[in-house]
């Protein structure tokens, strides 16, 4: 099975930094979370459209978002460079339908990290079926950090769902059809930052608002 990979060019995410209150702390790694160690993301797969690792522009907006929001708000190490590049487009063109915790470990031998955080969009939709007219959008997906130092899985999140209705840090938390179409990307883009996010917080814990 041969799966191509490509970067998503000219993203553009719309991310609000957390306040400073209370910290909440992580629900990874018995509240001290990822810290300072090293990290590599990988863009989540897409199973209900046949879309690998990579292949998916969702999985690519979730990482990103992730991605982001942990710069802006954790002290979050992630690996740069062409041996990125070359670890996932091994990903990429991987043969099998899943891969080990040993295989992350070795993949990513060169890279000097300590976690892979990998995941899928199980399900995104953008409105319901009895709100004609309105968009809510919601996703659900499901990720996994492996330990590429001991080959373990070390945490997993099987059903993480985000909503973009509702109490929303996003502005406007619903979005009404327009004429244009750009209001259902708007709302796609919101939700899957806001997935980018949660992960973020699971993992690296935040400050309240």
């Amino acid at each position: 099975m041969s799966h191509s990979y490509r970067l998503l060019p000219g993203l553009f995410l719309i991310l609000m930094a957390s306040g400073c209150h209370d910290f909440v702390r992580a629900k990874f790694n018995r509240g001290e979370g990822v810290g300072e160690e090293g990290i590599l993301v990988v863009p989540f797969s897409e199973p209900s459209l046949e879309k690998w690792y990579g292949e998916s522009e969702n999985g690519q907006i979730a990482a990103i978002a992730f991605k982001t929001w942990a710069r802006e708000n954790a002290d979050a190490s992630f690996p740069e460079g062409e041996e990125v590049g070359q670890v996932l487009r091994q990903v990429a063109d991987w043969p099998k339908k899943e891969i080990s915790a040993n295989q992350w470990r070795q993949l990513t031998a060169a890279l000097g990290v300590k976690y892979v955080l990998y995941g899928q969009i199980e399900s995104l939709t953008l409105e319901r079926p009895n709100r004609i007219g309105l968009l809510e959008p919601r996703v659900e997906a499901s990720y996994r950090v492996v330990n590429v130092h001991t080959a373990r899985l070390e945490y997993e999140d099987l059903k993480c769902v985000v909503e973009g209705s509702g109490s929303s840090d996003f502005d406007p938390p619903q979005v009404f059809l327009g004429g244009e179409g750009d209001g259902r990307e708007r709302a796609r883009k919101i939700v899957l930052a806001k997935l980018g996010e949660r992960i973020g917080k699971d993992l690296y814990g935040y400050y309240s608002e």
